[in-house]
Order: C-alpha cells, then structure tokens, then sequence
C-alpha cells in the first residue's frame, strides 16, 4: 500500500470556519486539498480539547485551523458561534 498522496506536503493553514460542512451538527469537514477527504477535527486524548493540527484520512494533508480559539470557545460553551477572522487582523 501506498502513502497517502499529500502526507509529505506544507501544512495549510485554513480557518473552519470556511471549510465545506460534511454532517450538520458535527465536527467533520471536508479536506481543501483533496476535496474528497475528510477532516475529523482531532482532539488530546486526555483533556479531549480541540486539537490546532489535523490531517485528512484520505490524502493525509496536514491542516492548522487559525481558528482554533474561536473553535475552543465554541466547544466549550463560552461563544454560540465560531467566528470568521478576516484577511486584514
């Protein structure tokens, strides 16, 4: 078997927010680099807090939410939404 095609590629930097949704009400996203993949949204297997790095399950690219705070605080109730950071902050 082969390696995932994207699996020694740069990091994208990408915000959630903007990703294409896959199930409503859940984390999973599609992959922006494959377009067929699928990101789970990771989390530390011991305090289960959103994790900044993720890779898609099928090319393997490896993804940084720049969002990540805003995804936290939604997760942890603090917000009711995710926000979108523009180009300009």
């Amino acid at each position: 078997m082969s390696p995932p095609k994207n699996i020694d590629k740069p990091q994208i930097d990408v915000q959630y927010v903007t990703l294409e949704i896959i199930e409503l009400g859940k984390w999973k996203r599609k992959c922006p680099a494959c377009k067929d993949g699928i990101l789970l949204v990771r989390r530390d297997n011991t305090t289960l807090r959103l994790l900044e790095s993720d890779r898609c399950i099928s090319c393997g690219q490896l993804i940084k939410y720049i969002d990540i705070e805003s995804m936290r605080d939604y997760d942890e109730g603090r917000t009711e939404k995710i926000e979108y950071i523009s180009k300009e902050q």
